[in-house]
């Protein structure tokens, strides 16, 4: 946004009349950048409106979308107490294949995204966050039942897919710097 010297002054001469103008400006510019079909306006007292909702509704929204994130976070690591049993189990043959089946996931926990934030935009955060805590649960169940080190690490990459769904469809950084 274009800082001018008058409203410098304007804003520490009269601070109610340059808030005013600046967030008129923010409008007319967030306005003239969207179309009419993405402006999301609510009517007063609606219920759809999540300012409208009861204080236990957004608190239990809060709770759970921070336990998922939370949660997809730890099953990155949730494996490392039993890597040796992972290892003589699936008939490893190096600490690299070992240390592979954990720091996999990682980086499509980290590469996911690219790929469950646009689908947010698309269909919405809400049947992307279902639908990532399901692979995720599926496919970590999968993990159990591997036989193989290739099941087991192409298991952990789908699995991580899924696991950055909560990562994605967080909201935007709002922060003004």
């Amino acid at each position: 946004m274009q800082c001018d010297m008058a409203t410098t002054i304007l804003s520490v001469l009269e601070p109610a009349a340059a808030r005013q103008r600046l967030s008129n400006e923010i409008e007319t510019t967030t306005l003239s950048n969207t179309t009419q079909d993405e402006i999301v306006d609510f009517e007063d007292g609606d219920a759809r409106n999540p300012r409208n909702w009861p204080r236990w509704r957004r608190m239990s929204i809060v709770i759970l979308v921070s336990i998922s994130v939370m949660l997809s976070s730890m099953a990155s690591s949730m494996i490392a107490p039993a890597l040796g049993i992972i290892t003589t189990d699936l008939k490893l043959s190096s600490s690299f294949e070992t240390q592979l089946s954990l720091s996999i996931f990682v980086l499509t926990l980290g590469l996911g995204t690219s790929l469950c934030a646009p689908l947010s935009e698309v269909y919405g955060r809400l049947p992307i966050l279902q639908a990532g805590n399901c692979w995720v649960l599926a496919l970590n169940c999968a993990c159990g039942f591997a036989k193989t080190g290739p099941q087991m690490f192409v298991l952990r990459v789908l699995s991580g897919v899924g696991a950055s769904a909560p990562l994605a469809v967080r909201s935007p950084d709002r922060s003004t710097s």
